[in-house]
């Protein structure tokens, strides 16, 4: 019973070795897919900020053609209200 019994003892902890290293395996494959997805959720957020970026560029370029537009609008109304002015002043006069 000594020789067998050891060879039995030894055939359990090789079971058990064996069970440990497939364990192991499995979580090491979870870890992977996990950080395999962290990954793709990291890209897909640097996209979007991308994007977001993007968007706030465009926005600043349309308020300064606004603003432009609005400086160019004020100028005109200026000269018109100098027109209109000069044009009373005449009707006055005559």
């Amino acid at each position: 019973r000594g020789i067998a019994g050891t060879i039995e003892r030894m055939d359990g902890l090789t079971q058990g070795v064996a069970a440990a290293a497939e364990e192991q395996s499995a979580a090491t494959r979870a870890i992977g897919r996990a950080v395999t997805e962290a990954a793709s959720g990291t890209q897909a957020v640097n996209r979007l900020a991308t994007g977001v970026t993007e968007g706030a560029q465009q926005t600043g370029e349309v308020a300064t053609q606004v603003r432009t537009a609005a400086g160019d609008l004020s100028q005109r109304a200026e000269t018109l209200r100098g027109q209109v002015n000069g044009f009373l002043a005449g009707i006055r006069a005559a």
